[in-house]
Protein backbone atom coordinates (compact mmCIF):
# COMPACT_ATOMS: atom_id res chain seq x y z
CA UNK A 1 0.00 0.00 0.00
CA UNK A 2 1.34 3.40 -0.95
CA UNK A 3 0.02 6.74 0.28
CA UNK A 4 0.43 9.34 -2.46
CA UNK A 5 0.27 13.11 -1.93
CA UNK A 6 0.55 15.35 -5.01
CA UNK A 7 2.30 12.57 -6.99
CA UNK A 8 4.81 11.95 -4.14
CA UNK A 9 4.81 8.54 -2.45
CA UNK A 10 4.72 9.15 1.31
CA UNK A 11 7.09 6.69 2.97
CA UNK A 12 7.88 8.63 6.15
CA UNK A 13 5.95 11.01 8.38
CA UNK A 14 8.56 13.73 7.80
CA UNK A 15 7.48 13.98 4.14
CA UNK A 16 4.11 15.49 5.09
CA UNK A 17 3.78 19.29 5.09
CA UNK A 18 4.54 20.94 8.43
CA UNK A 19 1.69 20.96 11.01
CA UNK A 20 -0.27 18.27 9.15
CA UNK A 21 -2.93 16.76 11.41
CA UNK A 22 -4.05 13.91 9.15
CA UNK A 23 -5.46 13.19 5.73
CA UNK A 24 -8.54 12.03 3.85
CA UNK A 25 -8.13 9.07 1.51
CA UNK A 26 -9.95 7.11 -1.16
CA UNK A 27 -9.39 3.34 -1.37
CA UNK A 28 -10.82 1.30 -4.23
CA UNK A 29 -11.29 -2.47 -4.10
CA UNK A 30 -10.29 -3.35 -7.66
CA UNK A 31 -12.14 -6.72 -8.02
CA UNK A 32 -15.52 -5.22 -7.00
CA UNK A 33 -14.94 -1.58 -7.93
CA UNK A 34 -16.26 -0.43 -4.55
CA UNK A 35 -14.66 2.70 -3.12
CA UNK A 36 -14.15 3.71 0.50
CA UNK A 37 -13.51 7.26 1.68
CA UNK A 38 -11.89 7.61 5.08
CA UNK A 39 -9.76 9.85 7.26
CA UNK A 40 -6.61 9.15 9.24
CA UNK A 41 -4.77 11.15 11.90
CA UNK A 42 -0.98 11.04 12.04
CA UNK A 43 -0.59 11.26 15.83
CA UNK A 44 -2.52 9.95 18.85
CA UNK A 45 -2.55 11.53 22.31
CA UNK A 46 -2.46 9.11 25.22
CA UNK A 47 -2.88 9.88 28.92
CA UNK A 48 -0.55 7.85 31.13
CA UNK A 49 -0.67 7.82 34.91
CA UNK A 50 2.50 9.07 36.62
CA UNK A 51 4.56 6.51 38.53
CA UNK A 52 5.86 6.81 42.10
CA UNK A 53 9.26 8.17 41.02
CA UNK A 54 7.70 10.79 38.77
CA UNK A 55 5.28 11.88 41.51
CA UNK A 56 8.16 12.10 44.02
CA UNK A 57 10.03 14.44 41.66
CA UNK A 58 7.10 16.89 41.83
CA UNK A 59 7.46 17.64 45.56
CA UNK A 60 8.21 21.34 44.98
CA UNK A 61 5.05 21.98 42.95
CA UNK A 62 2.64 24.40 44.58
CA UNK A 63 -1.05 23.51 44.31
CA UNK A 64 -2.52 20.39 42.87
CA UNK A 65 0.09 18.06 41.39
CA UNK A 66 -0.60 16.46 38.02
CA UNK A 67 -1.41 12.75 38.15
CA UNK A 68 -1.16 12.09 34.39
CA UNK A 69 1.24 12.92 31.60
CA UNK A 70 0.38 13.29 27.92
CA UNK A 71 2.22 11.03 25.49
CA UNK A 72 2.06 11.73 21.74
CA UNK A 73 2.59 8.69 19.51
CA UNK A 74 2.65 8.23 15.76
CA UNK A 75 -0.45 6.41 14.52
CA UNK A 76 -0.52 3.30 12.33
CA UNK A 77 -1.04 5.37 9.19
CA UNK A 78 1.49 3.37 7.13
CA UNK A 79 -0.26 0.00 7.57
CA UNK A 80 -3.89 1.16 7.83
CA UNK A 81 -6.19 0.27 4.92
CA UNK A 82 -9.58 1.14 6.35
CA UNK A 83 -12.26 -0.45 8.47
CA UNK A 84 -14.16 -2.14 5.64
CA UNK A 85 -14.22 -5.94 6.06
CA UNK A 86 -13.89 -6.50 2.32
CA UNK A 87 -10.70 -4.43 2.17
CA UNK A 88 -9.17 -5.99 5.28
CA UNK A 89 -9.78 -9.52 3.97
CA UNK A 90 -8.15 -8.61 0.66
CA UNK A 91 -4.98 -7.19 2.21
Amino acid sequence: MNWIYKTISMEDITQFPENTFGFVYLTTHIPTGKAYIGKKVLFHNQKKKLGKKELAALTGVVGRRPSYKLIVKESDWMTYYGSQKILNNYY
